[in-house]
């Protein structure tokens, strides 16, 4: 009887602990992954800083694969045809 509940206690114990590793493995994938965007946006800032305020600058909206597409400034229309 002893042998039976030490054994449910440590299979219950080892469910936990298993599943308590996942989620650590999962949150530190999160800060290495913030790590890397906190990185990016210091160096992004370091670039900007030096531009005078009137400087026009965009925003990244996202990843897209484009094809033909143009690169537009909001004052002159299409700067130039993007042949990616």
């Amino acid at each position: 009887m002893a042998d039976e509940a030490t054994r449910a206690a440590f299979m219950e114990i080892q469910a936990s602990m298993i599943e308590l590793t996942g989620k650590l493995k999962q949150v530190q994938n999160q800060m290495r992954n913030k790590e890397g965007d906190r990185k990016r946006a210091f160096l992004t800032l370091e670039e900007l800083r030096p531009l005078p305020e009137e400087t026009n600058t965009y925003k990244s909206i996202g990843k897209q694969n484009v094809s033909g597409g143009y690169l537009v400034s909001p004052t002159r229309g299409p700067l130039e045809n993007f042949e990616g």
